[in-house]
């Protein structure tokens, strides 16, 4: 059960430090600044029940950051989920894209 949690933490702390470094250099939080916000952000994605927090945690971290230009804050979001979301998504999809289009193995008597 710690092993989750401690995996879980340095997942979290991961994502945050990726969605952090496609921001402008002129964020005025720092690396652990932010992954409080991003914390908070998060959070408020997964009480929405809304799937991947999508559009909420976007919202909260542009008004959790109201010193970053919003078209920054979002290209950010917009670049961070695709990402993290689709990217990774592709190759299995492509995969069973190619299994379903097969033809099935020829029976052998």
């Amino acid at each position: 059960m710690i092993g989750v949690t401690v995996l879980s933490v340095i997942e979290l702390v991961l994502a945050s430090a990726a969605f952090y470094v496609l921001l402008p250099d002129s964020t005025p939080t720092g690396l652990p600044g932010f992954v409080g916000l991003y914390l908070v952000a998060v959070l408020a994605g997964l009480v929405s029940t809304v799937p991947a927090g999508l559009g909420v945690c976007d919202w909260s971290l542009l008004k959790l950051l109201p010193q970053v230009a919003p078209a920054a804050v979002l290209a950010a979001a917009l670049i961070y989920r695709v990402t993290y979301y689709v990217l990774p998504a592709t190759r299995p999809i492509i995969s069973a894209a190619r299994t379903v289009g097969s033809a099935p193995p020829a029976a052998t008597a």
